[in-house]
């Protein structure tokens, strides 16, 4: 028996990338919906709003702080009209600059197996790199953001609120897989972005010259890339985060933060430092096989 399922949604007949645009209620990102709109402009692009409350009550509710649970119906009814207006804004953006737009989550509270859900049946997840939860801490990469960037089933790109433009590509090279992913994944989802000025970085403190497999990395930037270096970085961490960060309008690709060894890539890995500085737009993506 054959079934068959008609798409009746009244959609644009173009094909379309299909990018979640996910935030807190309170923390509506200009910075990530700059970045969406850039590529709209460009393809046009499906843009899906996540909306969740800027509170987790789940948290809350064991605290001592709110014994009678009438302040915290009162904390998340506040939070819930926050919401509502962070969506209104989104239509009103999205309307008033030429893009399709859905929205699946309009005000529940966080919950990241439901982002989840919404990565697993979309290209890319577009979220602030420095306002997403950041009133339950602005240390950013956060409990919330980090969430995010290892939990999702799709590419995450963080974006910060003084995002202006793309101009260069930087490619976090460690010769390890999922660098590689993380490279082949943005090529296939940016070729827009192939004629950039682009440096594959190879990032490693030892006094050894050697890049692993550069042969057929050469072979592959050369086939994807027009205007590639591939250069070897000595430094410490600090330094070289600090490097990337002067880079300015720059994008950094990554594929840091997957589910194994979280707790290291925390606590060593340049990315989070990056994040830390708000300066650069940061492309994360994962195999997850």
């Amino acid at each position: 028996m054959k079934v068959c399922i008609g798409l009746t949604d009244d959609l644009n007949s173009n094909i379309m990338k299909n990018i979640v645009f996910a935030c807190d209620g309170k923390n509506f990102s200009n910075g990530a919906f700059a970045f969406a709109k850039l590529i709209n402009e460009t393809e046009p692009v499906l843009l899906i709003g996540a909306f969740f409350l800027s509170i987790d009550y789940r948290l809350l509710i064991p605290s001592s702080i709110y014994p009678d649970p009438g302040p915290l119906a009162d904390l998340v009814a506040d939070e819930r009209v926050n919401a509502i207006h962070s969506v209104q804004l989104f239509k009103e953006e999205c309307l008033s600059n030429g893009i399709e737009y859905r929205i699946h989550e309009d005000g529940k509270s966080w919950d990241i197996d439901e982002l989840i859900k919404e990565s697993r049946f979309s290209d890319l997840v577009v979220i602030s790199e420095e306002l997403f939860f950041r009133n339950w801490g602005n240390k950013q990469p956060n409990h919330f953001l980090r969430e995010v960037m290892h939990g999702c089933e799709c590419p995450v790109i963080v974006i910060p609120e003084n995002f202006n433009s793309v101009e260069k590509i930087l490619i976090a090279y460690d010769g390890k897989p999922s660098s590689v992913f993380a490279l082949k994944m943005f090529s296939l989802l940016f070729p827009t972005y192939s004629n950039l000025e682009t440096n594959i970085l190879y990032i490693k403190d030892e006094e050894n010259e050697n890049i692993p497999e550069v042969k057929q990395l050469q072979e592959y930037i050369l086939t994807h890339f027009l205007n590639a270096k591939i250069k070897k970085l000595h430094s410490d961490r600090k330094s070289i985060s600090n490097w990337i960060s002067n880079n300015k309008n720059a994008l950094l690709v990554t594929g840091a933060f997957s589910r194994s060894g979280l707790s290291t890539l925390l606590k060593d890995s340049f990315v989070a430092e990056v994040i830390k500085n708000h300066s650069i737009p940061v492309f994360i993506a994962h195999n997850r096989q």
